[in-house]
């Protein structure tokens, strides 16, 4: 972080640093229909339990064959790497049990899985390798193979399913700003796979559009009563994801429809005010799921991350 957005951090953040507050990201879920997260926000999300090697991130969820799936990024806090997970979400809520899916030698995020064709694939964000990776399930959840890696020359993040039919996919996806990683805009892509040939291509649609800090995905679209909703994350100048919104999608544009910020959200045992963002959003069935960035007192972590920061 530079100089300058350092001193636009929130003074009483930056006292809450210095007196050994670290910043923790961890993933919370609910039990509710899908997109209940629209309409109200009075229950309560009960975070999932993180270990002092892995944090949580980006939770995606699929339904499969009856049961339930979380995927996530599993960020390695040793290595400052992510990479993903998965875990099967049990009926009375139990306890959620990760198990690493997938490594590359680059960063991974963002796990959205979908179904395509005659099987279940994955494009998690490898914006750190600039490339759209295309994965194929061998044995689901946990067994993956790379079945393509586009390299695209600039960093696209957060890549969701658009449109899909039988030999094509449209992905929305954002593209970051080389001037400034808060910054994005939307941008498409078509997927085309023919038997064992595959292809990628890189619309021109959105390229001459400004960066802003709103135009990224937060999760899967989801129906709501006929209405396809598409969450999005907005930033501030200082702040990655801070807040989701949600739109409606019809006739290609977006219609906003409610914005949440991490105080507007009840969070099991996160008081609100060490709270400092919701980025993801995700639901499927019974489940829904967010993630959360906010400040725990632990100045022993908050010594080893600096001293990891340091090597």
């Amino acid at each position: 972080m530079n100089l300058k957005r350092l001193m636009q951090i929130p003074k009483a953040r930056l006292l809450k640093k210095l007196l050994g507050f670290d910043e923790i990201f961890t993933v919370a879920l609910r039990e509710g229909a899908d997109g209940a997260l629209l309409r109200e926000a009075e229950r309560p999300f009960v975070p999932i339990a993180y270990s002092s090697k892995y944090w949580y991130a980006d939770p995606i969820t699929f339904c499969h064959e009856g049961k339930e799936y979380l995927f996530v990024e599993e960020y390695d806090r040793d290595a400052l790497k992510g990479q993903l997970a998965a875990a099967v979400l049990e009926p009375n809520g139990g306890n959620v049990a990760f198990h690493t899916i997938l490594q590359e030698p680059y960063h991974l995020s963002y796990p959205m899985v979908f179904p395509w064709q005659d099987g279940i694939y994955m494009i998690p964000e490898t914006s750190e390798n600039r490339s759209i990776n295309l994965y194929q399930a061998e044995a689901f959840p946990y067994q993956w193979r790379l079945v393509q890696a586009f390299h695209v020359g600039r960093e696209l993040v957060d890549t969701v399913v658009l449109e899909k039919s039988d030999d094509a996919l449209t992905l929305l996806t954002s593209e970051v700003s080389p001037e400034n990683p808060l910054l994005v805009r939307f941008r498409k892509l078509v997927l085309k796979k023919d038997r064992d040939a595959v292809s990628l291509e890189l619309l021109p649609e959105g390229e001459a559009a400004p960066y802003d800090l709103h135009s990224r995905t937060a999760g899967r679209i989801f129906e709501d009563g006929g209405r396809r909703i598409l969450p999005t994350q907005r930033s501030t100048a200082v702040d990655y994801g801070h807040s989701l919104c949600f739109s409606e999608l019809t006739d290609g544009k977006m219609k906003q429809l409610r914005t949440l910020g991490p105080a507007d959200v009840e969070i099991a045992d996160i008081p609100a005010n060490n709270r400092i963002g919701i980025h993801t959003y995700c639901c499927t069935g019974s489940v829904e799921v967010i993630d959360v960035r906010y400040l725990k007192f632990a100045p022993v972590n908050q010594m080893k991350k600096m001293l990891r920061k340091s090597r």
